[in-house]
């Protein structure tokens, strides 16, 4: 009965320090990666702003050609 439950808690222990080993495995690929996660976040959020502002621009662009090509139409 008493083997049983040092057995256990031995057990409990073990898992306790793999899990902390894990994640302390995890945070040095995340820095040896490129930094702490909040950054890569805040890298992905600027891309994202960027790409987005470059289509609107191409958007814009395009539709300003159309309307060009439409004015050169109409004429003819």
């Amino acid at each position: 009965m008493v083997q049983g439950l040092l057995k256990k808690n031995n057990q409990s222990a073990l898992s306790k320090k793999t899990k902390k080993a894990s994640k302390c495995r995890e945070r040095k690929k995340k820095k040896l990666a490129g930094g702490s996660s909040s950054f890569s976040q805040l890298d992905k959020t600027v891309t994202k702003y960027i790409n987005n502002r470059a289509s609107k621009k191409l958007l814009e662009r395009a539709t300003k050609m159309g309307e060009k090509f439409k004015f050169l139409s109409d004429q003819v």
